[in-house]
């Protein structure tokens, strides 16, 4: 299991685990990109989701560009892209 280690000094350990897995293949699913609005993000990620809808069966890819690459993902946004997505994916640019 993941451990998350803190540069700052502190000794207390943090373990991670991962999101459960509900799906066990790609085909048919509907991917959402996140765009962090740094240059060159939509490109990295149109290219992406491209591969996966060819060698994968993705069915559908849903872009989100943030409005700022200082701020996170709005909650309300977060929570439309949960009902709309199987599988979320976010990158930077640049």
């Amino acid at each position: 299991m993941p451990v998350l280690v803190d540069p700052t000094g502190q000794t207390t350990q943090l373990v991670k685990s991962r999101a459960p897995r509900t799906r066990r293949s790609l085909r048919g699913a509907r991917v959402c990109m996140i765009d962090n609005g740094k240059k060159n993000a939509d490109l990295l990620l149109q290219a992406i989701g491209a591969l996966l809808r060819e060698r994968y069966g993705v069915a559908e890819v849903v872009m989100h560009r943030k409005p700022s690459i200082s701020v996170p993902v709005e909650p309300q946004v977060v929570a439309d892209l949960k009902t709309q997505c199987d599988i979320a994916i976010a990158a930077v640019g640049d």
